[in-house]
């Protein structure tokens, strides 16, 4: 999870997954959800190359977040966060990083 795609620090995590992907199992799905509008999210992965990982939106039902505890809702974003889900659909926090402006 990233804050938005539109900053620097998300945009060089994204595309360090995306190179990492690259050098993993296909069976493995690196996953990168933020708040952007999903045309932004496409505009910006074929502007930057990034193929590997896939981006999704959590801007208009905001679930993901609230189901996850990511919800950054005083700023209206997701908190940086990495989990790893196994086939079931277990997840496991590796960290979270809560920023507050």
């Amino acid at each position: 999870m990233v804050p938005s795609l539109d900053t620097s620090v998300c945009q060089v995590q994204t595309k360090r997954f995306n190179e990492e992907a690259g050098k993993i199992s296909q069976d493995v799905v690196i996953l990168t959800v933020s708040r952007d509008l999903p045309f932004a999210q496409s505009r910006w992965c074929g502007a930057e190359g990034v193929e590997n990982v896939v981006c999704a939106s959590d801007y208009k039902h905001r679930s993901f977040g609230q189901a996850f505890g990511v919800d950054w809702e005083d700023a209206g974003l997701l908190c940086r966060a990495m989990f790893v889900v196994d086939r079931d659909g277990n997840s496991d926090p590796l960290f979270i990083t809560i920023l507050v402006w």
